[in-house]
């Protein structure tokens, strides 16, 4: 049958039908596409930096928290007026170092005379520091003259610390801190289903990661593109670069933890990031195709 051969009724039903189909299918399409933009936007605008920023600033947050511990301990006013006598009891010293790792929680607390090299723990006297592979850190650290240093040593999975350094740089005293992170391991590892969260300093080194073996070892330029650090790692903000990483695109996202020269990465598959995306196209589909049937039935 050809459409000469439809009588008016039937060819205005036709009409109707294809322009019924039509302005479905071109609302559908708009809404698509709109909706489409605004996820895009709000996941990479918001919710992907609002992710980062919460865990940086947990972070931030412990590591402020034992800085000013620390500082207070290298710069105890009673603790230097001991370490300046020729008083040998240390009593006042394992005292103070006992308080502060009982206080924070503290796998160790401890203070060093940067004059004498002489170092303690909450235990006790250890040993006078030789310049050598074990004790090196001492000594770079106190040529450096900065006033703190922070670093993150992992052994496993489940054994994670954060160390934490503040001396006087034209003084006496020298305090360290050391805490388990091992429940910040574990909140790192629940950022996304296939993707994961990782520290890393302003150099790209790796800090902290779900495989051991990569910390202190790795750096991300290895692990993704040459130079990918310093275009991550060049503002003071939440900064994106998109890869492609084993041909699926990969988006590679930083930023900053506050008061140090570490950063929180996460690498995450776009598509997970853009999956609710994906779900709203075949419901906007599915409502058009159901629309337009619906109306030309009618």
């Amino acid at each position: 049958m050809t459409i000469q051969n439809l009588s008016i009724t039937q060819k205005i039903t036709a009409l109707g039908s294809v322009i019924a189909i039509c302005v479905a299918a071109l609302i559908g399409l708009t809404s698509l596409y709109s909706s489409k933009d605004i996820i895009e936007q709000r996941m990479i605008e918001s919710e992907l930096p609002s992710k980062l920023q919460t865990i940086s600033n947990h972070i931030g947050g412990e590591i402020n928290e034992l800085l000013g511990a620390a500082q207070q301990l290298s710069s105890n006013e009673f603790v230097l007026q001991w370490a300046q006598s020729s008083n040998q009891d240390d009593t006042l010293l394992l005292k103070e170092l006992n308080r502060v790792a009982q206080q924070y929680d503290l796998a160790t607390a401890s203070w060093a005379n940067r004059d004498t090299a002489q170092y303690w723990n909450q235990n006790g006297f250890l040993r006078v520091l030789k310049n050598d592979a074990a004790d090196g850190w001492f000594f770079a650290f106190k040529q450096s003259k900065q006033p703190y240093s922070i670093s993150i040593y992992q052994e496993s999975a489940n054994d994670v610390k954060m160390f934490v350094n503040h001396q006087q740089a034209n003084g006496t005293g020298l305090a360290g801190l050391a805490k388990s992170i091992t429940d910040m391991q574990k909140l790192l590892q629940q950022f996304e289903q296939t993707g994961f969260v990782f520290i890393a300093d302003k150099n790209g080194l790796i800090q902290l990661h779900k495989d051991a073996n990569k910390v202190a070892k790795a750096n991300i330029d290895d692990l993704y593109t040459a130079n990918i650090h310093s275009q991550l790692f060049n503002s003071n903000g939440f900064a994106l670069e998109e890869i492609s990483l084993n041909g699926e695109p990969t988006l590679i996202a930083a930023t900053p933890i506050k008061n140090t020269d570490l950063y929180v990465v996460a690498q995450v598959p776009k598509s997970e990031v853009f999956a609710s995306v994906n779900t709203l196209q075949w419901q906007i589909f599915t409502f058009t195709v159901i629309t337009a049937l619906v109306a030309s039935l009618i």
